[in-house]
């Protein structure tokens, strides 16, 4: 359609007629050195908030991102951290070879102004609090608990 990758168009995304969209954010702090507001880099937040179909978030980071901006317009997030070069592992629990299970090593902010958080301060109100989990199935496994 003549969009990039890197700069999707919005009538792109608008157009998407398979009902769901994955959108990967990727946070190059290698590259980049530190970030002092830990925040997705453009196009990312316009990318997400067009998207007008189920939508994954996929944060490849290796630490927490503000994403409490777009927590109302995603479908489902996946905080992959370093998933290696290929991200098989995360294309199979997307697509259901797999089941998930993870678990938060540390607390997820909803903004940097909260930083440091610790359990315990005062004013503890995380995203997500350490130790938050999720596990799921894997489509095979669901289907055998069905039968």
């Amino acid at each position: 359609m003549g969009a990039s990758l890197s700069d999707p168009s919005k009538a792109l995304l608008l157009s998407v007629r398979s009902g769901a969209a994955l959108w990967l954010a990727s946070i190059l702090t290698q590259v980049f050195g530190d970030s002092s507001n830990l925040t997705i880099v453009d196009p990312g937040p316009s990318i997400i908030t067009n998207v007008n179909v189920k939508c994954v978030l996929v944060i490849i980071s290796g630490h927490p991102v503000v994403i409490e901006p777009y927590m109302s317009v995603i479908d489902a997030l996946v905080a992959a951290w370093l998933p290696g070069t290929e991200c098989q592992g995360v294309a199979d629990v997307l697509f259901g070879d797999h089941g998930f299970t993870g678990k938060l090593s540390g607390t997820w902010f909803k903004n940097v102004d909260q930083l440091p958080m610790n359990i315990g301060d005062p004013h503890y109100d995380p995203l997500f609090p350490f130790g938050f989990r999720l596990t799921t199935k894997s489509m095979t496994e669901r289907c055998r608990t069905a039968a």
